[in-house]
């Protein structure tokens, strides 16, 4: 493929994201991803509650916690944002920055899978 049709596709499929997004497309996703880290910064097993079977087939809730020890700032996020998704049937990712209480910023994904609902399937920071 030359380098121009690369950069061409490369921006329909960024100019689609964007339409897509602020379209409100990708809402359900959003909200779902901001649900789980709202519950997350106040209860645990609340959030583990609003994952996918298998998140919850790979990872228990105790794993859950570990990784909220280990990660103290997860329980405090002052902004969540997106500025790049892919879906793929009843698969998300969602890509953008957390910002936590202490003003330190990063980035983030977070995959979501739709069984029921828009449910959290894994998640990663510093990406």
């Amino acid at each position: 493929m030359t380098r121009l049709l690369k950069r061409a596709l490369a921006g329909v499929t960024i100019t689609s994201t964007l339409l897509l997004s602020s379209c409100g497309l990708f809402k359900d996703q959003r909200a779902a991803a901001n649900e789980f880290f709202d519950v997350l910064a106040a209860d645990v097993a609340a959030a583990y509650e609003l994952t996918s079977p298998e998140f919850q087939a790979v990872t228990t809730l105790e794993d859950l916690q570990y990784i909220v020890d280990m990660n103290p700032q997860m329980q405090d996020v002052a902004d969540l944002s997106f500025n790049s998704m892919e879906v793929e049937n009843s698969y998300t990712e969602l890509y953008g920055h957390v910002t936590y209480g202490d003003g330190i910023r990063e980035t983030i994904g977070v995959y979501l899978v739709n069984s029921d609902q828009w449910r959290v399937s894994g998640f990663e920071t510093g990406i």
